[in-house]
């Protein structure tokens, strides 16, 4: 897939899923402004979060690695105090 198209179905799914999956009302006739942001702890050192709106990469606080999806969620849920709309979509390996 192209960027494009890897956007439109992961913002189609999203859309699909939130309001059956979410732990909140979603409002159907809501219009949704998609931004895509990704943690990654590369140096395990940092959180850092990708963000398609800004040039480089920003960092979130210090992380030792076992910890980082405990520390990364901690990130989410001040987004979400910011915001309630705030929503999350975890992508992970499939386990068989």
């Amino acid at each position: 897939m192209t960027p494009k198209e890897r956007e439109k179905a992961v913002r189609e799914n999203h859309q699909a899923l939130a309001p059956t999956e979410g732990q909140t009302f979603a409002d159907p006739n809501e219009k949704v402004c998609h931004c895509f942001i990704a943690f990654f702890n590369k140096s395990v050192a940092y959180i850092n979060k990708l963000d398609g709106r800004k040039i480089i990469p920003i960092r979130h606080g210090a992380t030792n690695g076992e910890s980082f999806l405990q520390e990364a969620a901690d990130v989410c849920k001040e987004f979400v105090s910011r915001d309630p709309r705030f929503t999350v979509l975890a992508l992970s390996a499939a386990t068989s």
